[in-house]
């Protein structure tokens, strides 16, 4: 395929075509984990359909001379550019091959960005791209991939490359997953963020889906676990929110006032997710 690979075919030598978040999903698969089943739209897809489009050269002129700084012209640069995307066809081959995929799939998927200039040291770029969960049907697949293709050109991720001093045009790829709508979720931290130690790792875990812990509406529960396996640090947050699969990841109340407080991880959980990790 041109266009089109499935994840468990994907390695880090793959970051140019795959994005750093494809790169990463496909080394996970190949060391055991568990990770949902999916496939990546690479980067080959992103760049002719721009081609196609002769969208390229305005783009160029939208975002000339754009500062990181400047919010109002970032916003509108990316209304006219996410504008320009929703007009435009995507070219029938790439079509046929992400449908195909889909297919194979079945039912519903959430749709990430996979930038390569993503997932790496230090650029995380964690959470400025779009997400869509809960997609279901090629034709919702296809405009996912579509909006998320134009969120390489949102306020945020222009404003971020600029800070960083990373080209805006970057090749761009988008992966298409099997949708877990999790009970609970979290980030795990393969080494602490806050002081560098790699003894140490560090989980992020709140109810429900975790694009809230991601965007920033809810404070995670956290635990801080050593090598050894022994929780050093526990934070029990009072979690306001909740981001539920069937409302279209959109954050709403936590139904029940007892889970604000309530740990949302057992002891195995995070042992487990520490046996993984390490």
């Amino acid at each position: 395929m041109e266009y089109v690979n499935p994840l468990h075919m994907i390695t880090h030598k793959d970051l140019s075509s795959a994005g750093g978040k494809g790169a990463n999903l496909g080394e996970m698969i190949n060391a055991g984990l568990p990770v949902p089943n999916g496939f990546v739209v690479l980067t080959s897809a992103y760049r002719d359909f721009v081609k196609a489009n002769n969208l390229q050269e305005r783009i160029d002129s939208i975002v000339k001379d754009i500062r990181a700084d400047d919010v109002t012209a970032l916003q509108n640069a990316f209304k006219t550019i996410n504008d320009l995307f929703e007009q435009c066809p995507i070219p029938e081959k790439i079509t046929s091959e992400i449908v195909s995929f889909y297919n194979q799939l079945k039912g519903v998927v959430v749709v990430r960005s996979s930038a390569a200039a993503e997932d790496l040291p230090g650029i995380s770029f964690a959470g400025q791209y779009s997400t869509y969960l809960n997609v279901q049907g090629t034709d919702e697949v296809l405009k996912a991939v579509r909006y998320c293709w134009a969120s390489l050109w949102n306020a945020r991720a222009v404003s971020y490359r600029l800070k960083k001093g990373i080209p805006l045009n970057v090749p761009f790829a988008v992966i298409v997953q099997q949708f877990i709508d999790g009970e609970k979720s979290g980030i795990l931290f393969t080494a602490n963020p806050v002081n560098g130690r790699r003894d140490q790792v560090v989980i992020n875990a709140s109810w429900g889906l975790g694009e809230s812990i991601v965007v920033g509406t809810v404070s995670p529960d956290q635990w801080v676990i050593n090598k050894a396996g022994t929780t050093v640090e526990t934070t029990i947050s009072q979690k306001e929110r909740i981001c539920a699969g069937q409302n279209q990841g959109e954050p709403k109340n936590l139904l029940s006032s007892r889970n604000k407080k309530k740990s949302c991880c057992s002891f195995s959980q995070k042992r487990s997710a520490k046996r993984d990790a390490t």
